[in-house]
């Protein structure tokens, strides 16, 4: 490679200038940006208020539905349990009026 004229103008056309460099931050800009970072940080402190009540209402309902679902399962329990006294009796009346010489009608 040659070090030409043509090459060194190549490669100052490509850099930035003085007014490209003022247009990159101004102070303006820089406040702006500063404001609107502010602003977003109070968004985020917001958005995380707000999930800490999501997680506070869903652990509430969690809890709940734990005991609804723990009742649940003592009722189905006490339900079998039920059943199979009925038919525990059932079957008892039956021999008694087998044994008295009832018939028994449904």
């Amino acid at each position: 490679m040659q070090l030409t004229q043509e090459y060194f103008d190549k490669a100052l056309k490509a850099l930035a200038t003085k007014e490209d460099l003022t247009k990159l931050a101004t102070k303006d800009t820089l406040d702006r940006v500063a404001a609107t970072v502010a602003g977003l940080v109070d968004n985020v402190g917001q958005l995380q208020s707000q999930v800490s009540t999501v997680k506070a209402t869903l652990d509430s309902h969690t809890n709940i539905l734990d005991g609804i679902t723990k009742n649940t399962e003592t009722w189905n329990a006490e339900a079998a349990s039920l059943r199979a006294a009925i038919k525990r009796h059932d079957d008892w009346f039956l021999k008694i009026a087998e044994k008295l010489g009832m018939k028994l009608e449904s």
